[in-house]
């Protein structure tokens, strides 16, 4: 599993939330309704879209699929002083990240599963409370063609 562990300055995003679970999943509804606003967002840093996940403090170490947290739809911006009507912003603390590239370019759930329960725990690292994202970056305009990289807050044990 090839990963990296990177300190990362704080990010602003800009995009719309919505609290869910893992039964009630409902982050293909969240995109849908932001994509089509998203180029409405000024001040962006780059084309690359955003997939976050804000967990609870003992989100994992007491962990049930009914657990809500909150996702979010966004990109980075320069900074969060205009909002467009119906978007919300967000600022990711500065940190250090574990960062993971999916051979496949594509979080699958097998993948997450290896990060968690293979790398995490024999890596001399521990997962922080500060927010999950993957970077999305579109290589055409075909809505298939895409790769993620997976980003997940951790600290030294």
């Amino acid at each position: 599993m090839n990963f990296t562990v990177e300190f990362l300055d704080e990010m602003k995003l800009v995009g719309v939330s919505s609290k869910m679970n893992l039964l009630n999943n409902k982050t293909h509804e969240l995109c849908m309704s932001f994509m089509p606003r998203q180029k409405e967002i000024k001040n962006r840093v780059s084309n690359n879209l955003i997939s976050m996940q804000v967990y609870e403090f003992d989100y994992f170490k007491h962990f049930k699929p009914e657990n809500n947290f909150i996702k979010w739809a966004a990109v980075e911006v320069l900074d969060v002083n205009t909002l467009p009507n119906g978007f919300e912003s967000f600022i990711i603390p500065k940190g250090n990240y574990a960062v993971f590239n999916p051979d496949s370019g594509k979080a699958e759930n097998s993948f997450l599963e290896k990060i968690f329960t293979q790398w995490l725990p024999n890596s001399g690292y521990a997962v922080d409370g500060r927010p999950h994202f993957e970077m999305i970056t579109t290589l055409s305009d075909l809505p298939a063609d895409y790769q993620e990289v997976i980003f997940i807050p951790v600290f030294r044990l």
